[in-house]
């Protein structure tokens, strides 16, 4: 499991906006009223701060993009203790089932391609590249419902620091005195 640092949180323990600006525009939009905006501000954050470094330091010629997008039908997490949660699943059609093991299908997403020249996100649609590395983010829906969440997000075909191989990184949040605090992330990825 991983945690940030002083230096990414404010005084408070809660990630400053620092990404969600770049987002927020587009997302806000297409959020119902039972999805909490406050819940994706922080996710977009937690998670972006992480990726960055290794975005930043990508020298391949391949786009980078961010997929970003809700899903509806979601496993709430189980929690086994205060900093663990149990992996979230997602409707898996080919089985008709919910699955621990199956991606989350998105109700809607909207994607950005990261600019090297202008340091941001820009948004795009169809296929910036051949065969672009998307960081593919699932939120749940029906948050504002709800006092925990678990963020499935995986990059495909691969991460900027294994570009051949899809790295799944899982993230839970809680809702504490109704404010949205990370809680944890682990490395998920399915070893063969």
């Amino acid at each position: 499991m991983t945690s940030h640092t002083a230096s990414k949180l404010n005084g408070s323990g809660e990630m400053t906006a620092r990404y969600w600006r770049c987002f927020s525009d587009r997302l806000l939009t297409k959020l119902d009223p039972d999805d909490d905006s406050g819940l994706w501000a922080i996710a977009i954050d937690v998670i972006l701060t992480e990726s960055m470094a290794m975005i930043t330091e990508y020298r391949g010629k391949e786009a980078i993009v961010a997929e970003i997008g809700r899903c509806s039908h979601w496993i709430r997490p189980h929690w086994k203790r205060r900093d663990g949660i149990r992996h979230t699943g997602g409707y898996n059609k080919s089985v008709d089932a919910y699955s621990f093991r199956s991606t989350p299908e998105f109700d809607w997403s909207l994607r950005w391609m990261y600019s090297v020249a202008r340091g941001n996100w820009v948004p795009v649609s169809g296929q910036p590249s051949r065969r672009p590395l998307t960081h593919r983010i699932a939120i749940p829906g029906r948050t504002a419902r709800h006092s925990q969440a678990t963020i499935h997000t995986v990059w495909i075909p691969g991460s900027p620091i294994d570009v051949e191989h899809k790295q799944t990184i899982v993230y839970g949040f809680e809702r504490v005195d109704n404010t949205w605090r990370y809680s944890a992330s682990w490395d998920a990825t399915h070893k063969s």
